[in-house]
């Protein structure tokens, strides 16, 4: 199954058991990759105030030409999803210590493993960006951020015993990209367990926003513990 975005550029391939829900182009830029031979070409955002980028800059724009937000449900087996460098192994079996672990977050030089509050289905939003998100960590309950390299431009999020190329892939700017997971409803998706997933009210909800950035340091922004 495949979802795509309005401007054809960035076209999730996604499992058919954990398919796409939307997929919403939220900004259109100046690039190459659609066609941009020097005429002015307006960005859309949501908020609906347009920019224009002139001519001179138009043909030489080489930046991501779209931003979209796409919905998914993942299995997070193992009370994880892996956020993963699609042409490479994403090998995350040294990277689950025990700080990793108690932190949300396993970290490899290609791949990055979150960790779940729960092992049913999660809802999962990914926004691509063309540039760093503002910090709206007050509206969450856990946010991590860590970089991993994306080495010919396509990153996969999946399930953690999802069947890797089948999952969902984005494009992305070749090199290091940084991630921000952010996640909530955390205690009430605790609270029901394994019926979590059977309602929007008690669904662990993550969101993933990606953005080029060379910088791999791991942080946690925001940590969130269970209650005893």
């Amino acid at each position: 199954m495949h979802a795509k975005a309005s401007m054809g550029t960035l076209q999730p391939e996604v499992a058919a058991a954990r398919a796409t829900q939307t997929t919403r182009t939220l900004l259109w830029s100046c690039g190459r990759s659609i066609g941009c031979i020097g005429v002015d070409c307006a960005v859309a955002l949501d908020a609906g105030r347009p920019l224009t980028a002139s001519p001179a800059v138009g043909a030489a724009w080489h930046c991501a030409v779209m931003t979209t937000s796409t919905e998914l449900t993942l299995f997070a087996d193992y009370f994880q999803i892996h956020v993963a460098d699609a042409d490479s192994d994403g090998d995350l079996s040294d990277a689950w210590t025990d700080q990793a672990v108690a932190d949300h977050l396993a970290v490899a030089p290609d791949a990055l493993g979150i960790g779940t509050s729960v092992n049913v289905d999660v809802s999962v939003t990914v926004d691509v960006l063309a540039q760093e998100p503002s910090d709206d960590s007050a509206e969450f309950d856990h946010v991590v951020e860590a970089g991993l390299i994306v080495s010919a431009g396509r990153l996969r999020i999946l399930g953690c015993t999802d069947y890797g190329p089948e999952a969902a892939t984005f494009e992305v700017p070749p090199g290091g990209n940084r991630v921000r997971v952010s996640r909530r409803n955390l205690a009430r998706a605790t609270q029901a367990d394994v019926d979590s997933h059977k309602t929007p009210e008690t669904t662990e909800k993550v969101r993933i926003q990606v953005w080029s950035n060379p910088e791999l340091t791991a942080r946690i922004i925001k940590r969130w513990s269970r209650s005893l």
